[in-house]
């Protein structure tokens, strides 16, 4: 079976887990370390990791994987911890994550350095890492690295709906361009969703979650083969 790390805010997946299916694990850093968040209070926080959580379930109803959420970034604030980020990171090879989905990134250089080391470790061991781009299009660590798959939405609605196109030599990074529609987890959440690259993430994740599972043989080495042979040419007429 697939196992899935979420790496982002506190995730509240309530009552939705057990409906879905899914097994979904919760953990927290503590003390540099990270462990089971035993004690997690359940409640509604419709926070961005909340979101993020919901978007990639209610695109993969159908299929069994295990889900282990980490929070790396506190609920009460937008800045995360780049040590945390690296601890979780090295968690997810310790424990044989196959995919990470993450919907957060730095635009700081410095941390960019920090987070390359591991990184490489994951791609090495054939991890496939997702990540999202800054909302202003510019350098985001570590989706503008060349073993990361960089995700951004396709702000400009040029493309069918819920459909990837896959992007070549991008300056900056950019491998895929999302177009989403979630009027379904809108209306689950309750919520209006706009267009953010970070959202773009867990669709996409769904998407190689997929292919993961009907061939185990893809990882981080020969994804890019397959999402560019996958993708069609989904711009609107």
């Amino acid at each position: 079976m697939v196992h899935i790390a979420v790496l982002d805010t506190y995730i509240d997946s309530g009552k939705r887990e057990r409906k879905n299916g899914k097994k979904v694990y919760h953990y927290k850093i503590k003390r540099k370390k990270v462990i089971l968040d035993r004690k997690r209070k359940k409640g509604k926080q419709l926070n961005h990791g909340t979101i993020c959580y919901q978007i990639l379930s209610d695109n993969t109803r159908d299929l069994n994987y295990v889900l282990h959420c980490i929070e790396v970034i506190p609920s009460n604030g937008k800045k995360g911890n780049i040590k945390n980020l690296i601890i979780a990171l090295e968690w997810c090879l310790e424990n044989n994550i196959q995919i990470i989905s993450l919907s957060i990134g730095t635009r700081d250089v410095l941390d960019g350095e920090q987070l390359k080391p591991i990184i490489d470790k994951l791609y090495k061991n054939g991890v496939i890492i997702i990540a999202a781009f800054n909302n202003s299009y510019t350098m985001t660590y570590p989706a503008t690295f060349d073993n990361v798959i960089g995700v951004c939405v396709d702000a400009n609605e040029g493309f069918l709906t819920n459909t990837y196109t896959y992007i070549e030599n991008n300056n900056i990074g950019i491998d895929v361009i999302v177009q989403y529609n979630l009027k379904n987890t809108e209306e689950i959440m309750g919520i209006h969703i706009g267009q953010y690259n970070s959202y773009a993430v867990p669709l996409m994740t769904s998407k190689i979650l997929r292919m993961k599972i009907v061939a185990p043989y893809i990882s981080s080495r020969n994804v890019r083969y397959y999402l560019k042979n996958l993708a069609q040419e989904n711009r609107k007429v």
